[in-house]
């Protein structure tokens, strides 16, 4: 854990790249300085929908488990963020302004090692292939089921216009670190839905070994929260959870688009 000041760190980059995920603590709750903070890694994306955005700092989205305070908090599925572009999102940010009475920690797979983990033929049968992350239609599911629930404060003109942007396309099941060249495992338990180019019951057997192997409890890091810690992971190496949290939690979150 490190201890945040300012003008500290210029290796923090460096450090992201090698470790996967890094905290800092004594974070001030603070939208403009997280900005400040996710600009050392790269260029923050925007929030969307502007309904989500903290007042201000369109690239600052405001999560809580309260209804209506801000996106809900976390995904409790195994993901990394941005799957969504043909470059995913490459690092996010996310502070804690309050945590939660317990519970509610943030878990994290190292995907590195859960590639060096799975036995040589299936490593090196699943490097070459493809998922298939059909994302423009799980987001009209998505975006109609909390409409119908009336829980997302998307309008009509924010929702077309997300979903023009979007299309159904393929991530390697082992990627390439954009700056490293490292290879790590890619997976999402929500967008990615099948393997191109195998029958679909081969893909279903092979995603369950990946994800067991990725999230066995020997590949897996455990955060709980403190007000002020600043939880930094790079989505090109790890995956991440999180758990329900007993109590309100309120964080603030930043993505970037690309490396720095």
């Amino acid at each position: 854990m490190l201890g945040y000041r300012p003008d500290s760190h210029d290796d923090l980059p460096r450090l992201l790249h090698a470790h996967g995920v890094l905290v800092l603590s004594d974070f001030p709750s603070n939208a403009g300085d997280l900005v400040r903070l996710a600009e050392r890694f790269g260029e923050p994306e925007p929030v969307f929908p502007e309904a989500h955005q903290v007042p201000g700092h369109p690239a600052v989205r405001l999560q809580s488990n309260v209804g209506g305070l801000g996106a809900s908090a976390g995904g409790r599925y195994w993901h990394a963020d941005g799957p969504l572009k043909p470059d995913p999102t490459a690092v996010t940010i996310l502070l804690c302004v309050q945590p939660p009475e317990s519970a509610g920690d943030t878990l994290f797979a190292d995907m590195r090692a859960a590639l060096r983990a799975l036995p040589e033929p299936v490593r090196a049968r699943v490097t070459g292939l493809r998922g298939y992350y059909p994302a423009k239609d799980i987001a009209r599911q998505d975006m109609d089921r909390a409409r119908v629930l009336r829980t997302a404060a998307i309008s009509a003109e924010e929702r077309d216009r997300k979903l023009a942007e979007l299309r159904n396309l393929h991530h390697p099941l082992v990627r390439n670190h954009p700056v490293t060249g490292e290879q790590a495992l890619y997976l999402n338990e929500h967008w990615l839905r099948s393997i191109a180019d195998i029958p679909e019951h081969e893909s279903t057997t092979l995603l369950r070994e990946l994800y067991g192997t990725a999230t066995a409890a020997e590949n897996v890091h455990r955060h709980s929260w403190t007000a002020g810690d600043v939880l930094v992971w790079d989505n090109a190496l790890v995956m991440h959870k999180a758990e329900g949290a007993q109590g309100r939690k309120v964080t603030y979150r930043v993505t970037t688009g690309s490396y720095a």
